[in-house]
């Protein structure tokens, strides 16, 4: 996994020289791939084990070298203002494999505006290898490079019915990335889809031009194993790239730090 240096040090400001902090990663677990210098900032691709699910990602990172080195960490503050009407009178969410899917929770958004990311966004998701694409799509990548929580960003206007639907894939169903690629899926992978229509699997964003001025931010929690499976199909990586990554058993659905990013449904 590729973190940025200067991204982890605005949560845990260690003001260490490269190499003993480089040093601090090995002693934590976190051995040391690469490390390269970008722009004045320092890339490192870590290797995480699979039982290390709550460092995927620069608080998780963050986290252990707090207590690595003893400098507080500092989480960025969490502020939103929320209207009294319920996100439930609008839209549902309807999971019907729940072993593969545990928890979707959703969150409506209105009055945005589809555009060109700032640069200080673009400068993030950059650093560690994205692509910038709009402002809806670039903040949910960095959410989850962020706090390691998938966010799954939807044109509310455009949903059938008004609703999501989890569910398993039917064997041959075909989704398109958003590179273009088409995936053929199988019944061990998870669908994001609305009343008639797939929207996404659950390891590739589809392509998509939304202009409506509604959308409905998703947070999920799905099982490791099944995402590994999706991530692996045939043609899947190419499209997957950077962005690919899942939730370890070890961070369990709702708890911790990013559990306080599931925002009430109202």
């Amino acid at each position: 996994m590729k973190v940025s240096l200067d991204w982890l040090r605005q949560y845990c400001p260690a003001d260490l020289p490269r190499k003993s902090l480089l040093e601090k990663f090995s002693m934590i677990g976190l051995n040391v791939e690469d490390a390269a210098e970008v722009g004045g900032d320092l890339i490192i691709e870590l290797e995480v084990t699979s039982n290390r699910g709550d460092c995927l990602s620069h608080i998780g990172v963050s986290r252990e070298l707090s207590a690595a080195t003893g400098v507080p960490l500092q989480l960025p503050p969490l502020e939103y203002k929320a209207d009294r009407q319920n996100a439930a009178d609008v839209t549902s969410v309807e999971v019907l494999d729940g072993e593969l899917c545990p928890r979707y929770a959703a969150l409506i958004i209105r009055d945005v505006t589809i555009a060109e990311s700032p640069d200080w966004l673009k400068k993030r998701i950059e650093s560690i290898g994205l692509r910038p694409v709009n402002n809806v799509v670039d903040i949910t990548n960095f959410v989850l490079m962020e706090c390691g929580q998938p966010l799954h960003a939807f044109d509310l206007d455009k949903l059938k019915e008004k609703r999501i639907v989890v569910r398993r894939a039917k064997k041959g169903e075909i989704i398109v990335a958003i590179d273009g690629t088409k995936c053929e899926l199988n019944e061990e992978m998870l669908i994001i889809a609305d009343a008639f229509r797939r929207w996404r699997s659950q390891a590739l964003w589809e392509a998509s031009t939304p202009k409506s001025p509604h959308r409905q931010r998703i947070s999920c929690w799905k099982a490791p194993f099944s995402t590994r499976s999706a991530s692996g199909a045939p043609r899947a990586r190419s499209a997957l790239k950077a962005i690919r990554r899942s939730v370890s058993d070890a961070a369990s659905p709702g708890t911790g730090w990013t559990g306080h990013r599931d925002a009430p449904l109202r």
